[in-house]
């Protein structure tokens, strides 16, 4: 886009140039080959450049202009106006010179100091002017240079406050930063202190805990083998008290046993002695 704007401008400026140039050359023929008058030369100059600068100051507004394009675009306007100025000076002085119907020609000798001195002032003139443009362009151009030095200098100015500003908000950051990470530091190392002590809390209620249990268990172990113990006893005890019964039964049947044989010796007795008596 910004090169189809470069040749949209460019080129109607080359045509205007060309356009100028031609009419110059052919002002020259037309004055060498005597085609046309003074006067009909100048109101053809005159009528070619004001449309030349109605079309050149519409230049503007038609193109929209690059911005890298916009210095090398007024340079070259101004050297078109430097060329617009040539050309009305050599108009004023066809017009000083067409007095007679017959254009001013260098071969002519009669006239020739009269030429020359026209050439002289002509070329005095044309130089004064150049001069001026250039002065003109020159003191532009040192003002577009400390323009563009100045604008260059407030964007340096601009970043460089910027950097600053921008270096500060990162310090800022950073030392927030840090805060934080020594803020978070101390909470992890109040926490591990506190799970520390939470830690040793716990170990000693299980300690207790393990010491209770122990102790319950040796009660418990106690228990047991007093009950044990007791059992035993009470086992014994009936096995004894068994042991005396069957004993005791024993002595009754012993008795039962002896009481019957005596009985039975008794009776025997008894049997023979009646035995006896009715024998004898």
């Amino acid at each position: 886009m910004m090169l189809l704007n470069t040749i949209f401008v460019l080129v109607p400026c080359f045509i205007i140039i060309y356009g100028k140039v031609s009419m110059n050359v052919d002002l020259t023929n037309s004055m060498t080959n005597d085609e046309l008058d003074g006067f009909q030369i100048q109101q053809h100059m005159i009528d070619e450049i004001n449309e030349q600068d109605r079309h050149q100051k519409n230049l503007a507004d038609v193109f929209e202009l690059p911005v890298g394009l916009q210095d090398d675009v007024q340079l070259f306007q101004q050297k078109l106006h430097a060329i617009q100025h040539r050309l009305r000076f050599y108009a004023s002085t066809s017009k000083n010179s067409e007095s007679n119907s017959s254009p001013i020609l260098p071969s002519d000798t009669t006239d020739s100091n009269l030429f020359d001195q026209i050439n002289g002032q002509k070329d005095f003139e044309e130089q004064d002017e150049t001069t001026k443009l250039i002065e003109t362009e020159e003191r532009q151009r040192q003002k577009q240079k400390e323009e563009k030095e100045k604008e260059k200098q407030q964007e340096r100015e601009e970043k460089q406050k910027k950097k600053e500003e921008k270096e500060k908000e990162t310090q800022r950051q950073r030392e927030e930063r840090e805060r934080e990470k020594q803020k978070e530091r101390e909470e992890k190392q109040k926490k591990k202190e506190e799970k520390g002590k939470e830690t040793q809390r716990q170990r000693d209620e299980r300690e207790r805990e393990k010491q209770k249990e122990e102790r319950e268990k040796d009660k418990q172990k106690e228990r047991e083998d007093k009950r044990k113990e007791k059992e035993e006893k009470e086992k014994e005890t009936q096995q004894k008290k068994e042991q005396r019964e069957q004993e005791k039964q024993k002595t009754r049947e012993d008795k039962r046993k002896k009481k019957e044989e005596r009985e039975n010796e008794k009776q025997q007795k008894d049997e023979q002695k009646k035995q006896r008596t009715e024998e004898n």
